[in-house]
């Protein structure tokens, strides 16, 4: 992720970076980030679910084994010192689908989450902005879904499969009406109405041929989600899906799907 070099430079020196990562699931993103940015962390997990927060333990821990990290566990969370940064975790729980005027973080924090933005409404992500500019956070929002769908070989059914797929993605994922593809235009619009610089960067997902289980639960979560939508001819997605899987089954096929990274940060700074 080009941007993370980006940030890193806007960051300069700190003595500790505080750092929130909304709706952090299974810790993919803070894995990802924290040797990145180097030096001193000290992060804020936040997520609703115990029972995802409770796998972030074993999987950091694992991939502090694999690193030569020293990993500790916490009352709260856990530490993790490698050999370029020296992180301090502890775990939030807290309802992100409320009002995010709720939320509370450090002054000048790093905000940021990943798969996040095209699940929430505008509303709500007009007020994680406001949240944002009042205390002055710089944000990084990975991996947001564009609309982007491409398979190959291409299938003639794969429009209006994709058409369908865009139009559940925008049904209510709990944070009221979702952004589902406009989420990247939208974010770097809001944003910007809140005086922040937005900078954009592609981050596609690419699978192949060596992914092909992941390949499978895609292209049958995206029937599912067309079969929700769709009120004419259910024959026409299964026989799609079917073709789609002998497709699968012959070696050759892939499939691209379309998402952005957005750094923002106030004007100024």
């Amino acid at each position: 992720m080009a941007l993370v070099d980006s940030l890193r430079k806007r960051l300069g020196d700190y003595e500790t970076l505080a750092a929130v990562d909304l709706g952090s699931g299974t810790g993919a993103n803070f894995r990802y980030l924290a040797p990145r940015l180097g030096g001193r962390q000290r992060w804020q997990l936040v997520d609703d679910d115990p029972r995802v927060l409770a796998t972030t333990t074993g999987f950091t821990r694992a991939w502090a084994e694999e690193l030569g990290a020293q990993f500790t566990e916490t009352a709260d969370g856990f530490t993790v010192s490698g050999e370029s940064f020296q992180c301090r975790a502890e775990f939030i729980r807290a309802n992100l689908a409320a009002d995010p005027a709720n939320l509370v973080w450090p002054e000048s924090a790093l905000v940021t989450c990943s798969a996040l933005l095209d699940l929430v409404s505008e509303s709500w992500l007009r007020g994680v902005a406001a949240r944002s500019r009042d205390s002055k956070a710089t944000l990084l929002f990975a991996l947001t879904y564009d609309g982007r769908i491409q398979l190959n070989p291409e299938d003639a059914g794969d429009a209006h499969v994709r058409t369908l797929v865009n139009r559940h993605q925008r049904s209510d994922k709990g944070f009221g009406p979702a952004l589902g593809p406009a989420a990247p235009d939208a974010a770097a619009t809001i944003l910007s109405e809140f005086g922040y610089r937005v900078v954009r960067e592609r981050s596609d997902w690419r699978l192949g041929d060596d992914e092909q289980q992941l390949h499978a639960m895609l292209l049958d979560g995206w029937f599912e989600a067309a079969l929700d939508m769709d009120d004419g001819d259910d024959g026409a997605l299964s026989r799609w899906r079917q073709r789609r899987r002998a497709a699968l089954a012959a070696s050759g096929s892939g499939i691209l799907v379309g998402h952005e990274d957005l750094l923002a940060y106030v004007r100024g700074r």
